[in-house]
């Protein structure tokens, strides 16, 4: 199977791309029309890990259990 990747993921692809033809931060922000900010975080989250995938999220704990849950799920039907 495919995998095709999104928008996010190609705009991080030709940020580093750039960067490694040796455009400057402000070259890289006008040339995709990003903020430079943007531009500085990428390469630097590159240059400490090699990876240009969002990390994962916590987010808030669920207020039920699974097992709660499942319950749930079952008196619905």
């Amino acid at each position: 199977m495919i995998q095709t990747k999104t928008a996010k993921e190609k705009e991080r692809e030709l940020i580093i791309a750039l960067y490694n033809k040796k455009k400057t931060m402000r070259e890289i922000a006008y040339i995709l029309d990003i903020s430079k900010s943007k531009v500085n975080f990428w390469i630097k989250r590159y240059k400490e890990s090699n990876l240009l995938e969002d990390r994962e999220r916590k987010g808030r704990t669920p207020k039920l259990t699974n097992e709660q849950i499942e319950l749930l799920k079952e008196a619905m039907k």
